[in-house]
């Protein structure tokens, strides 16, 4: 199959002069007479209005008295009036006030709120929390995955909101990319199936499409998004435009049969160029060959990187396709600008009419002129147990068997069993990113009310003794333990945060522990929390067992359900679940696609054992061709802290507070941090202090000690602008006690308007006492000074940058 596939590829471009994108029309339409009359009485800057998407955080129901917008939305960390743990009907009155000051307008328009409803309604507090697309697509079943956009479109409609940004129909090619988890599978057949079905879930078919008790689905993002090179999130994705039809667009056609509304322009290029001013993929292609009749719209700020284009201002994308803009903050600026360039030309009418007619029509289809109010759904609770029930069944269907030698699992009637791991007990490591807030970094269990985690599932079972440890003492192995189940994974994440350089798992703490069970002589069950495959040979083979838990969500029996044998040593259910991703063979791996030739993977796409076909697994090879791990250069900080380097703020002799993406400030908000947009969506931390004659400080921890010995003639540099400084600034990197170097930056960070580059010996640290061999804090900035300082990014390298301190 692989090999046929990709020949398929090879051979196709060879063969076609023409790609063939054409797709027949086959969804309804409503009868144009409506719109049309509509639009005639609707001034250019009511029209403009419908085409400007506002964030919440940016945007009030009052504003709609002077700006007629069209849309809103709900960006992943925004919630109602700033309040996480709102309730449904906190989320549904808000609706209702922006619907209310929408119909006062002249054209009487209603707003359309659209909400990142990606595993569930996972933005609202207590909603069900399924797993995310890669487990959906593990358990690839096309009746469970409709069933699920039936359950969201409830509890979206349960907060009086009508539209999600989902389902990702991306076909990730490279496991680098930070919204892997994101794709359903690397197969396009499978992912077509998957995401036809969540929309027809969504929104219905036939007599049921978009009645009372569905919702809008978007299908995204168009187009390539998870093929850029090295799986650089919003990077380059180069490939001949067959296998962009073959390979990207197969899931659209699907999409677009099931009669998606809405697609959502991608942020990445394609050879170059960037797909939000890409005419040829968005109006020739998407619209003209593929009869796409709805409307498309972008993702948030993308047109900003369309060339000659700012958030205010975009003609080329408006005029290449984007019939909504996602402008989250600069909307006003945005709204005022294209009626200019309307009204100057730069923008035609008729382009602008097509834009609007597109999203007027997809509003009459919704019922939004026929009496749909927020406030009056037919649903008002999120987190139902028909719900839950659904989602337990979900986790159920996607667990993966990756090795289960000597029978180890299903555990065992009376067993005496040892859990090690705080993923173990954290509904945070469960549910990953978008969760509650984008990166989903925040969360604690009492955040998911009505939820429990994989060890509280475990604890229900009274025939189990379980003990719980977050880590592995010598008091511990002493006991005799039938059975130890370490629980262990990917922090969360999401888009860009979540890109990484490699596929190594790199988790000393848990390796070490699970050393010791095996020289003990315990039998080990590993459970795998993770967003994508990773190269774990050296955790496989310390395990009896292996299982890939992915992101399940909040629903943990149904990980019990199948791990957990009856009184007479039968299952209710077995391992289901498929690889819907290849997994490496070697951390280095670029892509493991499996229609790639060239792929090797440990373990191919399908893969996955059962407890009625049970086979012994080998030990897999550990060795890979071994790099240096920094090369010449160590990046600390990209818009993300880079594993194993973490941020931290520090108000004198306070705690530490660990940073996350949203907002932090300490105990008496002296030191503060937030996530800002200059390029990209929070690509740049903001660090402040505010001077109370105390040493306040931002720290940069590692989570294991990390050496740095090859860059002793190396820079501690970082991109950055000074907002603010006034007194003394310090600068310090640490090794442990005692073992410190610490020096007077005051000089190097002056007062700047623009980003520039700042460099620091590591020889001035060194000098004063750093062992770069056993590196535990490679930066400290601290002091008693006004500080307000901008970090794109802070890396260590052999090369230093434009502004070099002086020691």
């Amino acid at each position: 199959m692989k090999k046929v596939f990709s020949l398929t590829l090879i051979f196709s471009s060879l063969i076609y002069s023409e790609v063939n994108w054409k797709r027949e029309q086959i969804c309804p339409l409503p009868d144009p007479i409506f719109v049309n009359n509509l639009m005639k009485t609707m001034s250019i800057e009511e029209k403009v209005g419908q085409v400007i998407q506002a964030d919440l955080d940016f945007i009030e129901p009052s504003d709609l008295r002077d700006y007629p917008i069209g849309s809103v939305l709900n960006g992943g960390n925004t919630s109602p009036r700033g309040k996480l743990r709102a309730s449904p009907a906190e989320w549904k009155s808000l609706a209702q006030e922006f619907y209310e000051e929408s119909k006062k307008t002249g054209a009487s328009i209603p707003v359309l709120w659209g909400t990142d409803a990606v595993h569930g309604h996972s933005n609202v507090f207590g909603a069900t929390i399924f797993p995310h697309n890669i487990g959906i697509g593990a358990a690839a079943n096309p009746q469970l995955v409709q069933d699920i956009g039936a359950a969201v479109a409830e509890e979206v409609l349960a907060t009086g909101l009508f539209w999600t940004f989902a389902p990702t129909v991306t076909i990730p090619q490279n496991f680098r990319w930070g919204r892997t988890y994101e794709g359903y599978s690397e197969d396009p057949v499978l992912v077509s199936k998957l995401g036809s079905a969540f929309i027809e879930g969504l929104q219905g078919t036939e007599k049921e499409f978009l009645n009372d008790a569905k919702i809008l689905g978007t299908a995204k993002h168009f187009l390539g998004d998870g093929g850029t090179y090295l799986g650089i999130d919003q990077g380059d994705t180069r490939a001949n435009e067959e296998n962009m039809r073959v390979i990207h667009g197969e899931p659209y056609f699907a999409s677009l049969n099931s009669c998606v509304r809405v697609v959502m322009a991608s942020f990445n290029s394609w050879n170059g160029s960037k797909v939000h001013g890409n005419k040829y993929l968005l109006t020739e292609v998407l619209k003209e060959k593929m009869n796409f009749t709805g409307f498309v719209v972008g993702d948030w700020n993308g047109h900003q990187q369309v060339p000659g284009c700012n958030t205010g201002s975009c003609p080329e994308s408006f005029n290449a396709g984007v019939d909504m803009f996602m402008v989250p903050e600069n909307w006003k600026a945005l709204y005022r600008n294209t009626v200019k360039q309307v009204k100057n030309g730069e923008i035609s009418k008729e382009r602008l009419d097509d834009a609007v007619k597109r999203i007027l029509t997809v509003k009459q289809q919704l019922g939004m002129f026929e009496g749909r109010v927020p406030n009056q759904t037919k649903y008002s609770e999120v987190g139902l147990q028909k719900n839950r029930d659904i989602a337990r069944r979900a986790v159920r269907e996607s667990l993966v068997l990756i090795k289960n030698n000597n029978a180890t699992l299903p555990i065992k009637h009376k067993q005496k069993i040892l859990v090690i791991g705080d993923s173990a007990d954290s509904l945070k490591i469960q549910t990953g990113g978008w969760t509650l807030d984008w990166q989903g970094a925040n969360n604690t269990n009492s955040d998911f009310p009505g939820s429990i985690t994989f060890l509280q599932a475990l604890k229900e079972y009274e025939n189990l003794e379980i003990t719980h440890k977050n880590s592995l003492s010598n008091l511990d192995l002493n006991k005799n333990y039938d059975l130890v189940i370490v629980a262990y994974g990917e922090e969360p994440y999401a888009e860009g945060i979540g890109d990484r350089k490699n596929l190594f798992y790199r988790d000393s703490k848990t390796l070490n522990t699970l050393k010791r069970l095996k020289r003990n002589g315990n039998k080990v069950v590993s459970i795998f929390f993770t967003g994508r495959p990773l190269w774990t040979n050296e955790f496989i083979n310390l395990s009896d067992a292996f299982v890939v838990a992915w992101l399940p969500g909040t629903e943990s029996r149904g990980m019990t359900d199948v791990l957990v044998a009856n009184d007479d040593g039968s299952v209710n259910y077995d391992f289901q679940g498929k690889l819907p991703f290849s997994w490496p063979s070697d951390p280095n791996q670029s892509t493991i696609a499996f229609y790639d030739p060239a792929s090797d993977a440990e373990f191919d796409y399908g893969y996955g054992l059962t407890y009625k076909s049970p086979k012994a697994l080998a030990s897999l090879d550990e060795s890979f061709e071994k790099t240096d791990d920094y090369g010449d250069l160590v990046e600390i900080f990209s818009g993300k802290f880079n594993s194993p380097f973490e941020g931290f703020i520090q108000e004198n002799n306070s705690p530490q507070i660990k940073l996350s993406s949203t907002n932090n400030t300490t105990q008496n908000d002296v030191v503060q941090i937030d996530f800002i947009d200059v390029d990209k969506q929070d690509d740049t931390l903001r660090v402040i202090f505010n001077a109370d004659g105390n040493l306040n400080s931002f720290h940069i921890l590692t989570t294991e000690v990390v050496g740095l010995e090859n860059f002793k003639s190396g820079f501690l540099n970082f991109n950055s602008r000074v907002v603010e400084s006034s007194g003394a600034i310090f600068l310090a990197a640490t090794c442990g006690f005692g073992c410190m170097g610490s020096i007077d930056v005051t000089s190097l960070l002056v007062k700047s308007k623009s980003f520039d580059g700042y460099s620091v010996p590591l020889k001035c640290l060194t000098d004063k006492g750093l062992d770069l061999s056993k590196t535990i804090s490679p930066m400290i900035l601290f002091g008693p000074a006004d500080l307000t300082i901008d970090f794109k990014n802070i890396s260590i390298s052999k090369n230093p940058l434009k502004k070099k301190f002086s020691c």
